[in-house]
């Protein structure tokens, strides 16, 4: 039974990685009246609960992987690697889709 929920960008507004960072998160409460549906709220704000003094929290550490900042690359080569991926991933004419999911295990 879910009691609380916290959601967190992993990418800031510069579009880089939390890399290095340690931060208390305040979750929110889940009500009787509105319970969750899934366990993860993905629709769910990524604003801090101001009530943070009566709110259960959790704390999270990211690791720091690297000097360099790691940034999260333009929608342009999102779509470039996601249209690569799906033409890979497409079955041959008269072959079954699941020996191609079987290949890339």
């Amino acid at each position: 039974v879910p009691l609380a929920w916290v959601n967190q960008p992993l990418f800031d507004y510069r579009c880089q990685f939390c890399n290095g960072v340690s931060k208390t998160l305040p979750c929110w409460p889940v009500s009787p009246e509105e319970p969750l549906e899934d366990l993860l709220n993905p629709i769910g704000t990524v604003v801090t609960n101001s009530n943070a003094a009566d709110a259960p929290s959790i704390s999270v550490q990211f690791k720091e992987y690297s000097q360099q900042p790691i940034i999260y690359p333009s929608m342009e080569k999102v779509l470039e690697l996601a249209s690569k991926e799906m033409t890979n991933a497409a079955p041959k004419l008269g072959q079954s889709p699941c020996i191609n999911l079987l290949q890339t295990v």
